[in-house]
């Protein structure tokens, strides 16, 4: 039995645009042609973007992908940052 994947793959990258994810996930769902998948790409967003795409789930085939590299990334920084004070003498 083989199990037929969508034909088009839209990857849509974002990042705190949950008002404009809105509208094209709403451009999306009412497309004709419905052979696709949506790929959400979040590089770390803190506002509602998941709220959006998880309102999204019944009427798209859609994969949300949250990366948190960036995240980590300031994270790491103010940790180095913060040692780094710590180690400072006062006179």
């Amino acid at each position: 039995m083989k199990i037929d994947s969508p034909k088009i793959s839209v990857i849509v990258p974002t990042f705190n645009r949950a008002d404009k994810l809105r509208a094209c996930l709403n451009s999306l769902a009412n497309q004709v042609f419905k052979d696709f998948e949506v790929l959400v790409c979040d590089d770390g967003s803190i506002d509602d973007t998941a709220d959006v795409v998880c309102s999204f789930s019944g009427r798209l085939d859609i994969l949300y992908l949250y990366f948190v590299i960036k995240i980590i990334k300031y994270i790491q920084f103010f940790i180095q940052f913060f040692i780094q004070f710590l180690n400072v003498n006062f006179v």
